[in-house]
């Protein structure tokens, strides 16, 4: 490969590298924007599951206080006893019946949360897949500068051999129309050498660039789950 062709290369990867670079925070932002949504709706998930819990406690424990007084019977009771017994037991339905619409309120407000929790995982899984994509167009574009600063190694012992030899030709009488050779071998010497460390500087910057904030999300969400089994 020329070194024309070596520039061309590295100026079309500096192209594609302003165009992908500044999406990384943004898309990193946007996934943990997404996780946080996951973890609310999570909260809220589990609010309204103890909710159920405890709406079905109060259903079983009104249930059996309900059966044991519909257990009585009338039939040994003054009027006055059975219009009591009548009264606690229509009192008791009353407040089941009540239970049992709580707990079908709650029972209501869990499925929704949990459709709203399938939805924010829905989201989180959208922005991992973009950011994954991003962080893997970024991994190869640090393999292609990866690629030119190998080709510039192999370029530059062969300009430097161009041009001793260049150097031993102007030491004779044949060489005097040699000077413009040298100096474009002398331009593109220090051009290659120059792809090579901008080359080593981007790759540095890429790695730099996904390592940070790598696995923060991960963390959150570890951290969380540890904490809801403890």
């Amino acid at each position: 490969m020329g070194y024309k062709e070596l520039t061309s290369q590295f100026q079309q990867m500096e192209s594609r590298l302003q165009t992908l670079a500044p999406r990384l925070s943004e898309y990193r932002s946007q996934a943990a924007q997404a996780q946080n949504a996951v973890n609310r709706a999570q909260d809220t998930v589990d609010a309204a599951r103890d909710a159920v819990n405890t709406a079905q406690g109060d259903v079983n424990a009104m249930q059996a206080e309900y059966s044991h007084y519909m257990s009585y019977s009338s039939r040994n009771l003054d009027e006055q006893h059975e219009q009591q017994l009548q009264a606690i037991q229509q009192e008791l339905g009353r407040r089941l019946s009540a239970a049992q619409s709580r707990l079908s309120a709650a029972k209501s407000q869990l499925g929704a949360a949990q459709s709203q929790l399938q939805a924010a995982k829905g989201e989180l899984s959208s922005a991992k897949s973009k950011l994954a994509q991003l962080e893997s167009l970024l991994r190869d574009l640090a393999g292609g500068y990866g690629q030119i600063k190998s080709q510039a190694a192999r370029d530059i012992p062969k300009l430097e051999a161009a041009a001793a030899k260049v150097n031993a030709l102007m030491d004779n009488r044949y060489g005097s129309g040699l000077s413009s050779v040298k100096a474009q071998i002398r331009t593109q010497w220090a051009g290659t050498q120059k792809l090579s460390v901008y080359c080593d500087q981007r790759i540095r910057q890429i790695q730099n660039a996904l390592n940070s904030g790598s696995g923060e999300g991960e963390q959150r969400v570890r951290g969380r789950e540890e904490g809801r089994s403890r």
